[in-house]
């Protein structure tokens, strides 16, 4: 039987652990591998794994500690044993399970906060116990906004200072807004909940704290959906006629006054009093043809012709970039560079459906119906109109932000915190709360017996997955560290071992190796390349072939992933080079075609095959490969100045200058100064004055002591700020290169540049 004190010992150990649950998010570890991410999700893990296995003791002896089968309980389990169908269909079974390094979005992830769930509509019986936990959640997020406020006034204590879009401990602006989106409504929740004058002043005081700090992310999801919820509110208040509440009234007003403001910045658009504000101008002039617009629209497009390929079960937890890669759309680099390797939709109904089929995505929106539908029956027979229309709106701002995001740990903290909070106000507007001393067939059971066994499970646990993730986490930072660190020219061996050894300790040691891997692959090719000339040759010999080896495991983990084959290939075309052995391009070709199905308009997979093809000499088909990748998008200037260099040195001067011309045409930056020489040798007896003012222009800025370009460039400024209809843009960029060259230039021919510039200023 269990006793009294053991039973009050196992509760304080719940309520402690569910108040520090929501604590979580202030945890940062900076000298780590995602600092905000990969030990605050252990810390999480460790702390809902010691809730969880105190109530199952609880629950084996006491009954009213064991959940009700309520709707809400059913919905949610549900969708947790769709994740696990996905994921053990998953075609990396790995990745799905344990989830990645920068998410860590898996279903053992996800498991922990189902878990925490159960505990809560089983143990939290009493209205009290749920606004302490409540409360906690709000006042940890208020510790985080005046964190973030630091980060914005550039105050040394945190982490990251002077932030134009803060963080916070969270260490994402858009994961910060959606985090203090919710508690807003939280703090609002507390503020018409009380009846004490202070404690409504604090309330709304955390509130308009939130809502700054929402703000200062510039985040314009939340800001959108938040804005929805004002509008919804003010309609609510008539409808339901709450306006006439005492506790409602603040808030009518306080929301006018956004609604006014909104407009006033709409209206005010293109003046300077929003434009010169980078968070309103911002949001006033979000339009449908911004990057970000444009790349969740590509995005949510792949997203969804995935949905349609995998409708059942999806392609799993944590395999978004299976289908992204599929549709891939190269127009995608026009908008991000080199931020191509989307892994979500930015979109979590999107990635409900792509990652978990249809199961998924009714599952998730089942929920929401679900919520919906208890608040308003608690409404019809308890009243309390503000209270629930504030709840109702909070889960409507949640989800309509969700729509332009994804959740990340701090919000699946709070998502499912309030789905448990919302089963109790159903149980308790069923009157279905128990809390009657009922003992089970287990009472003749001594405690000691279960209490060994979850001890078992505990440290099993810790010491087989925790502490080997925090252990390999410390690992890849070192070794991840150690790419930028110096040679030690005195034991160059020593210092390559602290990248190389790190991280294969770490792959040894990690849950998932895939990540660890990665980071390996990513960086061996520039390591090999700068310890090239400092190692014994069989050093390095051996390291390359453990690389592919491991390289070639996470592809077998992880086989659709176009990633890890475009690193691998990376790796073999570095290898080939070091070893002059064909062997390794032939196997890359075939890796590069495998990868090409997977991602038929990923134009990086084109760039590698030219590389591999260049270190084999067969320059015709290099050329060709890289004319494939302009053919699919032919604004990126990358694959130009590669034919440029091409060209160039089997000496076919007239295909390099047309080459260059397409480069410069699509703004490519000039790497060195050798370059531009060449350039100027193609392009100077030409009237090309536009691409000589490119060239000039960036030849001076990488090496402003260089009399000859300025002497050159002086009439080519002179024609375009006679001729060109653009007159006014060269001569304010002829000012900018002979001023550059006035501070630079010395001796006899500084008077020549300051004649040059004041020219330039008279025309």
């Amino acid at each position: 039987m269990l006793n009294k004190y053991l039973e009050k010992i196992l509760l304080v150990i719940i309520y402690v652990g569910s108040l520090a649950v929501v604590f979580v998010p202030l945890i940062i570890v900076p000298y780590s591998y995602f600092p905000y991410i990969i030990i605050k999700t252990i810390i999480l893990r460790t702390i809902i794994e010691v809730v969880f296995l105190s109530w199952l003791v609880l629950m084996l002896y006491k009954k009213k500690y064991r959940p009700k089968l309520t709707t809400m309980f059913y919905v949610v389990t549900g969708f947790v044993l769709v994740w696990l169908v996905s994921t053990i269909f998953s075609s990396s079974f790995t990745k799905s399970f344990w989830g990645n390094s920068e998410r860590m979005g898996g279903f053992f992830n996800f498991l922990h906060y189902y878990l925490w769930f159960v505990v809560l509509i089983s143990v939290l019986k009493n209205i009290k116990h749920w606004y302490n936990l409540l409360l906690g959640s709000l006042i940890a997020s208020i510790l985080i906004c005046i964190y973030s406020l630091g980060q914005r006034f550039g105050l040394s204590i945190t982490f990251q200072s002077g932030l134009a879009r803060v963080n916070g401990t969270i260490g994402n602006a858009a994961y910060l807004a959606a985090y203090t989106l919710v508690h807003s409504f939280i703090a609002l929740y507390f503020f018409v909940k009380s009846t004490v004058f202070y404690q409504r002043i604090l309330y709304f005081l955390a509130f308009l704290l939130l809502l700054v700090v929402m703000f200062l992310t510039s985040t314009r999801g939340a800001a959108l959906a938040f804005f929805i919820a004002v509008i919804l509110f003010l309609i609510g208040a008539f409808i339901f006629k709450f306006y006439k509440e005492k506790n409602a009234r603040p808030i009518i007003i306080f929301f006018s006054l956004i609604i006014l403001f909104s407009l006033f910045t709409g209206i005010f658009k293109n003046f300077d009093i929003v434009t010169k504000n980078s968070y309103l101008n911002r949001f006033a002039n979000a339009s449908i043809g911004d990057t970000t617009v444009q790349t969740r629209l590509i995005s949510w497009k792949a997203g969804t012709k995935t949905f349609r390929d995998n409708l059942l079960i999806g392609v799993g937890p944590e395999n978004y970039n299976i289908g992204f890669n599929q549709y891939f759309h190269p127009d995608f680099y026009l908008y991000t560079g080199d931020e191509v390797w989307f892994d979500r939709a930015h979109n979590t109904l999107v990635d409900m459906m792509a990652m978990l089929g249809i199961f998924g995505i009714i599952g998730y929106l089942g929920i929401f119906a679900l919520v919906f539908s208890i608040i308003w029956q608690f409404y019809r027979k308890q009243g309390y109109a503000v209270n629930m229309y504030i709840l109702a709106l909070l889960f409507i701002a949640y989800f309509l932000q969700n729509i332009f995001v994804f959740d990340s740990l701090n919000t699946f903290i709070l998502f499912f915190m309030l789905l448990a909070f919302v089963d109790f106000l159903d149980r308790l507007n069923k009157d279905k709360v128990d809390t009657e001393l009922k003992e089970t067939k287990f009472s003749k059971i001594h405690p000691l017996i279960p209490i060994a066994l979850v001890l078992v499970i505990f440290f099993s646990s810790f010491f087989g997955i925790q502490l080997k993730q925090t252990k390999a986490n410390g690992y890849t930072y070192t070794g991840f560290l150690a790419q930028n660190e110096p040679v030690d020219a005195s034991n160059p061996e020593v210092s390559f071992n602290k990248f190389y050894l790190n991280l294969n300790k770490a792959i040894d040691l990690d849950i998932n190796p895939i990540d660890s891997i990665n980071t390996l692959t990513q960086g061996f090719p520039g390591m090999a390349i700068k310890y090239k000339d400092k190692l014994d040759r069989e050093v390095l010999n051996d390291a390359y072939l453990k690389t592919i080896e491991l390289a070639e495991h996470a592809l077998e983990l992880d086989p659709k992933n176009v990633f890890n084959h475009f690193l691998l290939s990376k790796v073999y075309n570095s290898f080939a080079e070091f070893t002059r052995n064909p062997h390794y391009l032939n196997i890359n070709i075939k890796l590069l075609e495998e990868a090409k199905e997977l991602s038929p308009s990923r134009v990086r997979l084109y760039w590698s095959e030219a590389q591999t093809y260049l270190i084999a000499g067969e320059y015709e088909k290099a050329v060709a490969a890289l004319d494939m990748s302009i053919e699919l998008v032919e604004e990126i200037s990358d694959p130009h100045w590669s034919k440029f260099l091409i060209y160039g040195n089997i000496g076919d001067f007239d295909k390099a200058s047309k080459a260059a011309e397409q480069a410069l045409y699509h703004n490519h930056t000039i790497p060195t100064s050798g370059d531009a020489d060449n350039l100027i040798s193609l392009f100077q007896d030409t009237d090309k004055y536009e691409l000589l003012e490119k060239i000039y222009f960036s030849a001076s800025h990488l090496k402003p002591n260089e009399f000859a370009y300025y002497e050159r460039a002086f009439p080519v400024y002179q024609e375009l700020i006679l001729n060109s209809e653009e007159s006014e843009y060269y001569k304010e960029r002829a000012l900018n290169v002979f001023n550059l060259g006035k501070e630079n230039i010395v001796g006899e021919y500084n008077e020549q540049v300051s004649s040059y510039l004041e020219q330039i200023k008279l025309f």
